[in-house]
């Protein structure tokens, strides 16, 4: 009953009991080493106890073996697992000895053999794995596993992969690598090692225009009808507005969408000046993609850039009223998708400026009493800009008055307007008749008025038309004459020299005002539109050449008038004292002579005086 032992060549057998009834020796056997050397096979350990069995007769059976065959323990790698976050720290772990805070590890089945990990690659696979133990680690898919020969491992998540960039809240990725343990007899088994990267949501993406009006200014750009061609700077190119796009996708961009217009990633990185986007058609005009510039990226795909574009304005707006000169355009739709698939909308408002009606100042000319007729191809509104919304097709001029009034009106088109030497008719397609009263000027004078134009929406302008009325003077340089008192019936000279016929030099177009039988106080006239005037001394004057007048008056074709005079100086009809002779015959007693020296007649010597 006492166990007896045996030393074997590769361990000891003990012998722990022997029943004599049915001839049963039961025994154990114990392993000299923690391990042995299969490297030549699992059968090529093995102890040989040799047996002999001896009965009470001293006889002894053959001899025959007890041979204990010590099998290999061969190592067995189980699955292994962990889970990483995107942007979170690296996943640690151990293959073989299992457990870790983040990875459901699996200890491996070892056997007596030492074991390490003896290679890992990439993938699943069932075969014996070799090399990339340790040192810099292996690349996987979405990072890097550094397996070290202890079991021990880091995966650390490459955070320039764009795949796992884009991954949001609740998004996973797996990659799976296949590693080997091996013991130090040969002895292999592979398994896996599979990672799960748990995603993380970088923000919304976001797609916002720069403000080049500023805070104060509605919308993001403006762009000026007066630089449409209808316009009234057209030659300046303030139609158009360039700036950018701010584009920011934390994920990775995808693509986006301008005025319903979807670009890819690729296409927008294909952008040029050299080659912009074909125009985009959007409220109000076209814009065009002029330039994509990445300002930051992820493996490659960008999370944030800038967009350049230029808006271009194709016709001219409505602006609702007048005054509202800042007309903000619907927005233009944006949007960005990032490469998680999350879309984020926006949008880029277009301030068109009006382009607002020029009144510019006219002036016409005419002779006072005259008529002014202008047509209206050279009518006020000839230099007058209606801008890009060009003229109120029910007429440009809407307001007249008189004066230089320096504001807009309304009304008074095409009715007669009163000004201070005239008055004027002013139809709204800019034609005008001035009418100008006769003899309202004494000098070359000015009659203002202030019209004020309209365009398709609604704007005003106002400015001045200009008549300038000259001064007629009709007056032709003075007329004098004479006129014989001695002419008169008893006159020196009775029947001749007291009637003078002249004419008056008018001047062109002006006529007299005939007169006939017209009396002055020593005498009569006539006159007649051609200026012949007829002027008869009826009566003598008192004094030597004492002066006589008429007046008459002259009118031209506009009805300007002026009263004119003619002076007649009338010559005295002197009286004449004629010599006298007599005679008397000497010592004739009585001897008288007599005569009339006035009268004469009464010798005949006596001379009548006149």
């Amino acid at each position: 009953t006492t166990p007896k032992t045996i030393a074997g060549t590769e361990g000891t057998l003990t012998l722990t009991d022997y029943d004599p009834v049915t001839g049963k020796v039961s025994y154990s056997y114990q392993q000299s080493d923690s391990s042995k050397d299969h490297s030549g096979g699992d059968t090529s350990v093995s102890d040989t106890f040799p047996i002999v069995v001896t009965d009470n007769a001293n006889e002894s059976s053959a001899a025959t073996n007890l041979v204990i065959l010590i099998t290999d323990t061969a190592p067995e790698a189980k699955a292994d697992t962990g889970t990483v976050t995107e942007d979170g720290a690296a996943l640690e772990g151990n293959v073989i000895t299992g457990g870790s805070s983040n990875s459901t590890d699996v200890a491996d089945r070892l056997g007596a053999d030492a074991t390490q990990v003896t290679g890992v690659s990439k993938g699943s696979s069932t075969t014996e794995q070799t090399g990339n133990v340790g040192g810099t680690g292996l690349a996987g898919d979405y990072g890097t596993l550094i397996l070290n020969s202890d079991g021990s491992y880091s995966y650390t998540v490459d955070p320039n992969n764009a795949t796992v960039n884009a991954l949001k809240d609740g998004g996973k990725l797996t990659e799976t690598f296949s590693y080997t343990i091996k013991d130090a007899d040969g002895d292999w088994s592979t398994t896996t090692l599979t990672i799960t990267i748990n995603g993380h949501t970088d923000g919304l993406p976001s797609i916002t225009p720069n403000d080049q009006n500023g805070s104060s200014v509605g919308g993001q750009i403006t762009v000026y009808e007066s630089g449409l061609s209808t316009g009234s700077n057209a030659s300046a190119a303030s139609e158009s507005a360039s700036e950018t796009i701010q584009i920011n996708a934390g994920d990775g961009l995808s693509s986006i969408n301008i005025g319903g217009q979807n670009f890819s990633l690729s296409q927008l990185q294909s952008l040029s000046s050299s080659n912009p986007s074909a125009a985009i058609n959007v409220a109000g005009g076209t814009i065009v993609l002029n330039d994509f510039t990445a300002n930051s990226s992820v493996g490659g795909i960008p999370t944030s850039g800038s967009l350049s574009y230029t808006y271009t304005l194709n016709n001219a707006q409505t602006h609702s009223a007048v005054g509202n000169d800042g007309l903000l355009l619907s927005g233009i739709p944006l949007s960005v998708t990032d490469a998680g698939g999350v879309t984020t909308t926006g949008s880029l408002v277009v301030q068109v400026i009006d382009d607002v009606p020029t009144a510019v100042a006219d002036t016409g000319s005419l002779s006072e009493g005259g008529v002014l007729s202008v047509l209206a191809a050279d009518g006020v509104l000839t230099n007058d800009t209606a801008g890009a919304d060009g003229w109120v097709n029910t007429g440009a001029v809407v307001g007249v008055v008189s004066g230089d009034t320096a504001t807009n009106s309304a009304g008074g088109v095409g009715g007669r307007i009163d000004g201070q030497y005239g008055y004027i008719t002013l139809n709204a397609d800019g034609s005008y008749t001035y009418v100008s009263t006769a003899d309202a000027v004494t000098a070359d004078a000015q009659d203002v008025f202030t019209y004020t134009v309209r365009d398709a929406d609604g704007d005003l302008s106002h400015s001045t038309l200009t008549i300038n009325v000259a001064n007629v003077n009709l007056t032709p340089a003075p007329i004098t004459n004479t006129v014989n008192e001695s002419g008169l019936a008893g006159g020196s000279t009775a029947g001749t020299g007291h009637t003078v016929t002249d004419t008056v030099n008018l001047p062109s177009e002006v006529k007299a005002v005939p007169v006939t039988n017209g009396s002055t106080q020593y005498g009569t006239f006539s006159i007649d539109e051609d200026g012949h005037y007829t002027y008869t001394l009826t009566k003598p004057s008192n004094g030597d050449n004492v002066e006589d007048t008429f007046s008459y008056t002259t009118k031209d074709a506009q009805g300007n008038s002026t009263t004119n005079t003619v002076t007649i100086t009338i010559i005295d009809d002197a009286p004449v004292a004629n010599s006298d002779t007599n005679s008397i015959t000497e010592d004739s007693v009585p001897n008288p002579v007599s005569g009339n020296v006035l009268t004469g007649g009464v010798s005949s010597g006596d001379t009548a005086d006149t």
